[in-house]
């Protein structure tokens, strides 16, 4: 990253900086979610396959606010991935 005046490198971002942007990043997903499912009525669930402990992190953030309620319309995450063996969120309209 640069400062945009003088183009001098500013180092590595803040970690604070990261885990704001990966939870703004959830919040787009569960939003537009929503809006895709209002849009389609016919798709009854959604899959998502996390490639990193970090998005193993967020898509279990995303169940917790679905079954909640965050967002107005609820899902409930109907699959979770194995510890030991991986696999994916399945995310189903509650």
């Amino acid at each position: 990253m640069c400062h945009a005046a003088t183009g001098q490198r500013l180092g590595s971002v803040p970690s604070i900086i990261t885990v704001h942007v990966i939870w703004q990043f959830c919040d787009v997903l569960a939003r537009s979610l929503v809006i895709h499912a209002a849009a389609y009525p016919d798709v009854p669930q959604y899959f998502f396959m996390p490639q990193s402990g970090q998005l193993d992190l967020l898509y279990n953030s995303l169940g917790k606010h679905f079954e909640k309620g965050r967002y107005g319309s609820t899902f409930r995450c109907v699959t979770r991935p194995a510890q030991d063996k991986g696999g994916f969120y399945g995310f189903e309209r509650a």
